[in-house]
C-alpha cells in the first residue's frame, strides 16, 4: 500500500494540520518521494492516509471506537488499501501520527536534529496495521526556562516523545506559550517558587499572599488552571508563635488557604502541595482542602536503588515510605511526581 496522499478534514483543527505536515515531511524523508496533504482526495492517489477528524468522515465505523478513546489515547488503523490515524482529542492524533513513524524506524532519542534517525525505506506497506494505545500517566512533562538555549528544541521534542506538558519555572516568556504551543497542542503552565521560606498563618500574612496572587493571576494565561504556586527553595521555617506545629503541617494549610481564595475566583483553579526537601514528610494535623493535589519532589532520592528499597538504604529509609503515606493522605490519582534530571537542579547544590 503505497501512501502518496495524507487527507485532512475540510476545517481541520491547528495540531491536525501540524500532525499531517510532521507525518508528510518525515514520510517524504523515508522514500524520498512527494506526500501530498489534501482535503478532497484525488481519485487515482496510489493510497491515502486520513488522519484525525477526516477518519471517521470517511469510515464511520470509527465512530464508536474513537469516542472511547481518551482524549490522548489513538487509533492506527490499516484497512481497504486506506490507513486511517485518530485520537480520542487533537493530541492523541499527533501522538498517532508520531507513533507511525516509530513503527517504520524513526528514532527520537535527545531534543536537537543530532538525536534523530530517519531511515530510508523502499516503501510503505502498512495494510492491515492496527494499533490502540492510550497513556499510562495523564501528565507527562519538562519544567524549563524561556531563556534557556535548548528550550525551542525541547518544544519540538516533546511531542514526538508523547510528553504532553511543558512548564516554565519563571514568568519570563509565559506569554508567548499559547502561541508557542498552538500547532502541538501542549499543555502549558508555571512551576515556580512564589511565597517566602518563612511560613505564616497569621491572618496579615494571609491578606498580604492572597494580594500577590491576585496580582500574579492578572498576568497569567487564562489556560491555566492548575497552579503550582511553591514556597522558596530554601529551608523553610515557621513564623514566630507558630513553632509548635511540624513544617509540613503549617505548608498546607498555607496551601489550603490559598487554594480555597483561589477557588473563590475561579472553581476551576487547583494547588499544589509541594512535598520537597523541607516538606518531604507526612503531614500531621492537618489534610488537604479541595483543590488541592500532591506534588512529590523527592530530590534526595537515590538513583541507585528502587523508590521502594529496603531500609538501610536512602531510599527505603526516607523515601519509599513516605511516598506511600502521603499517598495515603491525598488522592492518589491526583498526585504528580517531580524528577530530576542529570541537571544543576540535581547536582549544583551541596544537598
Amino acid at each position: 500500500m503505497g501512501m502518496r496522499e495524507i487527507v485532512v478534514a475540510p476545517n481541520p483543527s491547528h495540531t491536525e494540520l501540524f500532525a499531517a505536515d510532521e507525518l508528510a515531511r518525515y514520510l517524504e524523508r523515508m522514500i524520498d518521494e512527494e506526500i501530498r496533504i489534501v482535503k478532497n482526495p484525488s481519485k487515482r492517489g496510489e493510497g491515502r492516509i486520513y488522519i484525525g477528524s477526516a477518519a471517521p468522515i470517511e469510515d464511520p465505523s470509527l465512530i464508536r471506537e474513537v469516542n472511547s478513546l481518551g482524549e490522548e489515547g489513538f487509533l492506527i488503523r490499516g484497512k481497504d488499501g486506506k490507513l486511517f490515524i485518530v485520537g480520542g482529542g487533537d493530541r492523541g492524533t499527533l501522538y498517532g501520527a508520531y507513533h507511525l513513524l516509530w513503527m517504520l524506524g524513526a528514532r527520537w532519542y535527545f531534543p536537537s536534529p543530532d538525536g534523530e534517525y530517519i531511515p530510508s525505506l523502499q516503501t510503505l506497506d502498512l495494510e492491515g496495521l492496527e494499533v490502540r494505545e492510550e497513556p499510562e500517566f495523564t501528565r507527562r512533562g519538562i519544567v524549563i526556562h524561556r531563556s534557556n538555549t535548548a528550550f525551542m528544541s525541547w518544544l519540538n521534542f516533546a511531542p514526538k516523545v508523547k510528553l504532553n506538558t511543558i512548564s516554565l519555572h519563571s514568568l519570563d516568556g509565559i506569554e508567548e506559550m499559547e502561541d508557542l504551543t498552538e500547532d502541538s497542542g501542549l499543555q502549558f503552565g508555571l512551576k515556580i517558587h512564589f511565597y517566602e521560606e518563612v511560613i505564616s498563618l497569621d491572618q496579615r500574612e494571609i491578606d498580604r499572599n492572597r494580594r500577590r496572587t491576585r496580582a500574579l493571576l492578572e498576568i497569567l494565561p487564562e489556560g491555566i488552571s492548575e497552579l503550582h504556586l511553591w514556597p522558596a527553595d530554601d529551608v523553610l521555617k515557621p513564623a514566630p508563635g507558630q513553632e509548635r506545629y511540624p513544617i509540613q503541617d503549617l505548608a498546607l494549610a498555607f496551601t489550603n488557604e490559598m487554594a480555597g481564595f483561589l477557588r473563590e475566583i475561579k472553581r476551576d483553579y487547583r494547588m499544589a502541595f509541594l512535598a520537597y526537601w523541607s516538606t518531604w514528610a507526612v503531614p500531621r494535623g492537618i489534610r488537604p482542602a479541595e483543590g488541592v493535589f500532591l506534588e512529590m519532589a523527592p530530590i534526595h532520592r537515590s538513583f541507585s536503588h528502587p523508590i521502594d528499597a529496603p531500609f538501610g538504604t536512602r531510599n527505603g529509609d526516607s523515601v519509599g515510605h513516605i511516598v506511600e503515606e502521603l499517598l495515603e493522605v491525598f488522592d492518589p490519582a491526583e498526585a504528580q511526581v517531580l524528577g530530576y534530571w542529570l541537571d544543576s537542579s540535581l547536582f549544583g547544590r551541596s544537598r
